[in-house]
């Protein structure tokens, strides 16, 4: 196996975060009766939020997670429309209801005042979508939210015709957005005005190609690349390094019937990849970790 083993269990992991000294991550369908796990200091799991819901509940996917400007936990509920702001001690803090958009929720990053949520169109977990686009037939398209986590206010659609958007980043200072359009195949960027936090100057920053989908994504502030997780099920790739314009800098092999469907980088620049084997609450999870040395 190429990487270190640090995380198994039965869950459907995804969107990590580094966040004071620690890799954080959320679980999907909160198998374990967990929604927000991290790894301590001595590399076992946390879980330090529990599901909000009920066992078996069709509303227990959760969404990503991220960190407002006074450092309260911020999480996405995906069923139900809802950012959730926890205080220091985690709990509620407050619970911002979203409406107006198309699908479930997915990823969410935050930027000064303002979250970035990407509301799906299609159905996240369904074969269908993927299905169609095979096809060559249309997918419903959907968007991004964005939400004052200052006021609580939903401030509606900062970005539409978005197909299927997924993993995002900030750099630049916040002043750029990169977001990934699965359906799409490809890497969105929008400039991002750090002061109303609306979004402009949309482009493609990188195609990632035919049997990539891009999933989870991080940045690589050592060089300004993006390692982008490759959700395709036909593919024999599972992360990818693309540079703006879709240069390809490196590519990480499929290992053992997982799928990565997220990855993130430290602060000393180790690459983690959250692997899952189904979205079913039975299916297994890891995580690897690769040393920066070894990505070189």
């Amino acid at each position: 196996m190429i990487g270190e083993l640090i995380f198994e269990g039965r869950a459907f992991i995804e969107v990590p975060r580094w966040h004071e000294g620690s890799l954080w991550f959320c679980n999907f369908n909160g198998a374990g009766n967990a929604a927000v796990i991290k790894l301590n200091s001595e590399g076992k799991p946390e879980t330090v939020i529990h599901p909000l819901e009920s066992e078996g509940s069709d509303e227990l996917h959760s969404g990503g997670i991220d960190w407002d400007a006074e450092g309260r936990l911020v999480l996405v509920k995906a069923r139900t429309g809802r950012l959730i702001q926890f205080d220091n001690s985690f709990n509620i803090f407050r619970e911002i209801q979203l409406s107006g958009y198309t699908g479930p929720l997915n990823d969410m990053v935050v930027s000064g005042n303002y979250s970035y949520v990407g509301a799906c169109g299609h159905e996240a977990t369904s074969i269908y979508p993927l299905l169609r686009l095979m096809l060559g037939f249309p997918l419903k398209l959907g968007s991004i939210r964005k939400v004052n986590l200052v006021t609580g206010v939903d401030m509606g659609s900062a970005a539409d015709a978005m197909s299927f958007p997924n993993g995002s980043v900030f750099f630049n200072g916040g002043r750029r957005l990169v977001i990934a359009e699965t359906f799409a195949k490809q890497l969105t960027a929008f400039d991002v005005d750090i002061n109303t936090g609306d979004l402009s100057n949309r482009e493609v920053w990188a195609s990632t190609g035919s049997f990539v989908l891009p999933d989870g994504i991080c940045f690589d502030s050592a060089d300004g690349g993006i390692w982008v997780a490759n959700s395709h099920p036909f593919s024999s790739v599972c992360c990818i390094k693309y540079h703006q314009g879709g240069k390809i800098e490196k590519q990480i092999k499929k290992q053992g019937g997982y799928v990565c469907y997220a990855c993130g980088m430290d602060n000393s620049g180790n690459l983690y990849l959250l692997e899952n084997t189904s979205f079913k609450r039975t299916g297994k999870s890891r995580i690897r970790k690769l040393l920066k040395e070894d990505l070189l």
